[in-house]
Formats: structure tokens, sequence, C-alpha cells
């Protein structure tokens, strides 16, 4: 049995883990979904303080919290978050599930793969003077949820929050010494429109992972293919042992 700390991509918050979370904890596992600070609609952070510091602070909070190593999980921006946080506190850290999500190199910044990600058709509305950005909605249901319900993705929709950009730019501080010391899989998903399958396995083999899973899915594979991701997220436990 392992502990789980779920952390979400932009725009989301920790309900998109609503699938995952109780048949995680039915197989006998701990599970924590993070809220990011302004993930939430009641969360009124301004957009400037929102920053990839903020974030790690958070997650490393929680983390400390825990009694036992806890198993990272990361989804698209989460994994940003996911690495840098690994970087401050790998003696807490069993091991890094990177989910269609960014694993970048030391000094790296997530725009370098999302801006030469031609074939992604995610397409960005900026708010606040560049300060935050948002999903258009014309696209977001084909770029992140085209293989989910359409009730899924009328809900999920409804929550989505605008996301701060100065974390799309802020470059990754990472070193073999610590970061590097933690094992790490990634979950590709071989229909993702946003984070496609060429560009995610374009930062595999410049970050190469123990191990590599595919779900034959979208973006959001804890909503289209929400099974599979508990059977890879158990799987994975014995991948870290």
């Amino acid at each position: 049995m392992a502990t789980f700390v779920l952390i979400h991509g932009a725009w989301h918050s920790s309900w998109c883990w609503e699938k995952v979370v109780s048949p995680l904890e039915n197989l006998g596992h701990k599970v924590i979904a993070v809220d990011l600070p302004g993930s939430t609609l009641d969360d009124k952070t301004p957009l400037e303080e929102i920053t990839l510091k903020s974030y790690t602070d958070h997650v490393v909070k929680i983390i400390e919290e825990q009694d036992e190593k806890v198993i990272l999980v990361g989804h698209s921006l989460g994994g940003v978050i996911m690495s840098q946080t690994a970087e401050y506190i790998s003696d807490k850290i069993k091991g890094l599930v990177y989910i269609t999500a960014f694993i970048l190199r030391n000094g790296e910044n997530m725009n370098l793969y999302k801006e030469s990600d031609k074939e992604s058709i995610a397409s960005l509305e900026f708010i606040e003077e560049g300060k935050g950005a948002l999903i258009q909605s014309d696209n977001v249901s084909e770029a992140f949820y085209q293989n989910c319900d359409s009730e899924v993705i009328k809900n999920v929709i409804s929550r989505l929050v605008p996301q701060s950009t100065q974390v799309f730019t802020t470059p990754l501080e990472i070193t073999e010494q610590n970061y590097g010391s933690i094992p790490r899989v990634f979950v590709k998903c071989a229909q993702d429109r946003a984070l496609t399958v060429n560009t995610q396995e374009r930062m595999i083999a410049a970050m190469p992972c123990q191990k590599i899973y595919t779900i034959n899915t979208d973006h959001s594979p804890f909503y289209s293919k929400p099974a599979e991701t508990v059977e890879i997220l158990n799987a994975v436990v014995k991948d870290f042992t």
C-alpha cells in the first residue's frame, strides 16, 4: 500500500481526480488530491501571486505532514510542479508518475515544449495583461476531453479557472543528486490533442524514465479512462519498491 499525492494541471483543481481517488482508496492506498493556490472558484488569489514557488511550497507542506514517503503523481503542468517539489524534498518521495505531463530538464520551462508542439490544438486566451490565460472555449472540449462523456465535459468546463502564465515561463531548477535520485515513470496518452504524443515522446527521450505506460485516450485519462488510470497507479507501487 502507498500514499499518493495527486497534482492537477493548469486550469483544473483536485476535483479532476474524483473518479480515481475512491477506487485507489478501495485498494488500500492513502490518496491526497491537492488544490494548488488559486485553483478553485472560491480561491481569489491574485494571478501575480501564483508562482511555481507558491505551488511547490504548498505541495512540500502537504508531503512533510505525511508519516511515510509518498508517490507523487502529476498531470500536464503538474509534472513541472512535481519535479521542482521533488528537488526540494527528495528524501520524502518514493517515486514520480508523469501522466501526459511536462517532464523537463534542468533550466527548461514549460513553454519550451508547449510552444513547439505544432500538432497541439489547445489555444489560449490571455487575460489581465497576459498575467493569466484560459483555454479558448471553442476548442477546450476537443483539446482536453474528446473521449469523455458529454455530461462530464459540461461539469468540468464549469469549474475551470484562469491559470497564471508566469508558471509557464519559470525555469526548472533540479539536480541529479536530489531529483535525479528518485525513480520515475511516464504514462503516455496516445490520443492527446493538447500535449501530443510526439511531444510526450520527445520529452521522454530527453528525460528517460524507468518505465513507460500507455493509455489510448485523450489528455484527461482520469475522466476518459479512470479504471485504466487506477490500474496503472496501483501497478507503479511495485515499480518503486
